[in-house]
C-alpha cells in the first residue's frame, strides 16, 4: 500500500500544498480521498495520471474538499477515460449528487455510490469514521487482518471517541487547520489547532503522524515546533510526500 499527499492545505492552504487530496494505492487499486484545488497537478507530482483515478472518497460537503474535481473531470475526458465514481457516507453522497453534477463536463460518464459502515477494496477493509465538524464529515480508517493501517482525520476537533477508534494507526494523518493562537476560532469553527495535533499524535501512538489541511500560519507554526522538538515521526503534509506500507 502506497499513500501519497496530492494536496496537504486546506482552504486557505500554503504556497504550493493544493486543496486537501491523499491518494491510496491498493495494491493497483487507486482511491482518492477528496479532491482539493489543483488536485490534478498533485497527481502529476506524486506519480499518477488522470486515467489512474476512478474512484473519489469525499468527506463532506465544503467546497475546498471537492473544488479540483471539475478540472479532473476535463483531464479524464482529454486522457480517454471520462469516467468517475464518487463514493461517501449517505447524507454526504446525497448532499453532493445535487451539486457536483452541474459542475462536471456533459462528455463524463459518473455515478453516486453511498456507504454508510465499511467497504472493501482488495481485501483492506474501509471503515467510515464520524468527524466533529460544522457540517456532516466522515474520516476513514483502512485496516488489513492484521492492523489499522491508515486513519484520514480532515476537519475536526479532536475528541476522545475519534482517537480511541483510531489508537495505535500505524499512519495517522490528522487537521492542523489552525495555529494555537487561533484556538478559540479553531473550536467555534470545529477545527484543530497545531498544539491539539501535537497532543493527539502523542495520545493515538501512530508510527508516523501527517500534519494535514494545513493554512500558512499553521504550517509556519508546525515547522518551528518539530525544529524545537526535533521530532521525527510527524511530519508536515507536504504535497508529494509518499509513505509505503
Amino acid at each position: 500500500m502506497l499513500v501519497s499527499i496530492v494536496g496537504g492545505g486546506g482552504s486557505y492552504p500554503p504556497p504550493h500544498f493544493g486543496g486537501p487530496s491523499v491518494a491510496i494505492d491498493f495494491d493497483g487499486s487507486i482511491l482518492l480521498v477528496d479532491c482539493g484545488e489543483d488536485c490534478l497537478t498533485g497527481l502529476s507530482v506524486t506519480g499518477y495520471d488522470p486515467c489512474d483515478v476512478e474512484e473519489i472518497f469525499i468527506t463532506h460537503i465544503h467546497i475546498d474538499h471537492w473544488a479540483g474535481i471539475p478540472q479532473l473531470a476535463v483531464g479524464k475526458i482529454a486522457e480517454g477515460c471520462p469516467r468517475l465514481k464518487f463514493i461517501g457516507a449517505t447524507p454526504v453522497v446525497t448532499s453532493l449528487s445535487e451539486i457536483i453534477p452541474r459542475f462536471l463536463p456533459r462528455s463524463l460518464s459518473y455515478e453516486f455510490v453511498r456507504f454508510d459502515d465499511y467497504y472493501d477494496v482488495n481485501g483492506y477493509s474501509v471503515k467510515l469514521v464520524e468527524m466533529d465538524h460544522t457540517v456532516e464529515t466522515y474520516g476513514l480508517l483502512v485496516s488489513d487482518r492484521e492492523s489499522k493501517l491508515v486513519a484520514i482525520m480532515s476537519d475536526t476537533r479532536p475528541s476522545n471517541k475519534i482517537l480511541n477508534v483510531i489508537k495505535d494507526t500505524i499512519l495517522m494523518l490528522f487537521e492542523a487547520t489552525l495555529p494555537s493562537a487561533l484556538a478559540e476560532i479553531a473550536a467555534s469553527s470545529k477545527h484543530t489547532t497545531v498544539t491539539e495535533l501535537l497532543n493527539v499524535a502523542r495520545q493515538v501512538g501512530a508510527n508516523y503522524t501527517i500534519a494535514y489541511h494545513l493554512s500558512k500560519l499553521s504550517l509556519e507554526e508546525l515547522r518551528q515546533a518539530l525544529r524545537a522538538m526535533q521530532q521525527t515521526r510527524i511530519l508536515i503534509g507536504a504535497r508529494g510526500l509518499q509513505i509505503s506500507l
